[in-house]
């Protein structure tokens, strides 16, 4: 198995990390003809309110866009969607225990489309330490590596392999099939707030393992068109790209991730601040631009704006005026 590049991965799965049941707030259910839309987080009443969006047959697609909530939780939205006979979708990255098991529950299972398509994945827990199932009273990791066995294509061996002490993320991470992210199709990921290392996995990916029922991606108008920044600053003679900044402030754990950053697939961005703190994305990210900036500033001292120094292959730091 191969290691990935540092903490590049996980700011795009915190758009689907669950923690568990107890989290606050309900999913939200949004009828657009025949689409059902389901986001938030998981509270009591839940399935009931789903099986009555599903009740006259009209919905035929279910987008999940990233929901939370434990086993327990998504055991119950499992059995209503299996019931309903309709099709899956997974927009984002569906990373919580809640929305793999009711991804699983489609008939037909699709990812969604965009021009980039590995910003899109379902993911399946396999932590013993995982907050989703400690969140289920009862609940054991045997008992969902069997639910994950019974429901898939994947083997006992692979998920005996893949399991156990991944740490509180505990992720395998399928991508689609017909996209080539460096850092991997088929993942398995050990932590939720920072991705220190995902080993990439090979001999099933996400069609093979039962996952999804068809490599083609679901293509509507009415999936929310994923806009970035379109004016990006122009190339400088800062300094080359494959050099480390020459960036006094910039601390060396920074550096470092520079260097991680140049491995990662485009669009890309590495933002810094001059307290020191950087972030940097790639292809894996909704919005690698934007949130550069906006993840950068999240981390700094003061909260204070980042400015770009890389984009994609190009150094754009401004260079001082004499």
């Amino acid at each position: 198995m191969k290691k990935n590049w540092g903490r590049m991965l996980l700011a795009a799965l915190l758009l689907g990390s669950g923690l568990n049941s107890q989290m606050a707030g309900a999913l939200e259910f949004k009828v657009q003809g025949d689409m059902l839309s389901v986001s938030g987080n998981y509270a009591y009443g839940d399935k009931d309110k789903l099986r009555t969006a599903l009740a006259d047959g009209t919905v035929k697609y279910v987008v999940l866009y990233s929901p939370n909530g434990g086993w327990t939780d998504g055991k119950s939205l499992y059995e209503v969607i299996s019931a309903a006979n309709v099709t899956t979708v997974a927009f984002g990255h569906c990373s919580s225990i809640l929305c793999g098991m009711t991804f699983l529950g489609g008939t037909e299972r699709r990812l969604a489309y965009s021009e980039r398509g590995a910003v899109h994945s379902v993911g399946l827990a396999v932590a013993v330490g995982n907050a989703v199932i400690e969140g289920d009273v009862g609940v054991t990791l045997d008992m969902t590596m069997a639910w994950w066995r019974d429901h898939t294509k994947l083997s006992t061996g692979f998920l005996a392999r893949n399991s156990g002490d991944t740490g509180l993320f505990g992720r395998i991470m399928f991508f689609p099939p017909n996209v080539s992210p460096t850092i991997g199709r088929v993942l398995r990921c050990k932590s939720r707030l920072s991705v220190d290392w995902c080993d990439q996995l090979s001999g099933v990916d996400a069609l093979t393992g039962g996952i999804l029922t068809s490599d083609e991606p679901f293509k509507d108008s009415r999936l929310p068109d994923v806009q970035d920044l379109k004016t990006l600053p122009v190339a400088t003679r800062f300094a080359a790209l494959r050099d480390d900044p020459p960036l006094d402030f910039l601390s060396d754990e920074c550096q470092s991730e520079y260097r991680t950053f140049l491995k990662t697939d485009k669009p890309r961005a590495f933002a810094v601040n001059n307290d020191g703190t950087c972030f940097a994305t790639h292809s894996l990210f909704y919005r690698p631009y934007s949130d550069a900036l906006s993840r950068c500033k999240a981390k700094s001292k003061d909260k204070t704006n980042c400015v770009f120094y890389a984009v994609d292959d190009q150094v754009v730091f401004p260079v001082a005026k004499k």
